[in-house]
């Protein structure tokens, strides 16, 4: 902030931009930017970054991240009705972990399921 306003003050005396950057060893470039605005901006980013769809699976952790929070925003909740003509049927098994007696214990279960 110190530089910025020597530079600021030095143009304003009569310094011409050239001769400033080469007397505080910085670039011209700077001092114009220094010379356009009062204080100093920070930094812009001039165009949203590029994020092509996980740039074929070759992206970081972060790509991925931010890949996959903005899906969750687009996604919509869906349901599909589970119908089944006549004489068919569904059935499913797996395991689960229940408490009998007190005692926590692991248990396998079958369902089936017909119109």
């Amino acid at each position: 902030m110190d530089l910025y306003r020597k530079v600021r003050l030095a143009c304003a005396e009569g310094m011409s931009q050239r001769e400033a950057a080469r007397h505080f060893n910085i670039s011209r470039d700077s001092v114009a930017k220094m010379m356009a605005f009062s204080v100093p901006p920070g930094y812009r980013r001039s165009a949203p970054v590029k994020r092509p769809k996980l740039d074929a699976f070759t992206g970081g952790y972060t790509i991925v991240k931010d890949y996959m929070r903005q899906r969750e925003r687009l996604g919509r909740e869906m349901f599909v009705l589970l119908a089944h003509p006549l004489g068919h049927a569904q059935a499913d098994f797996g395991e689960a972990v229940v408490v009998i007696g007190g005692i926590e214990q692991k248990t396998h279960f079958f369902v089936s399921r017909s119109p």
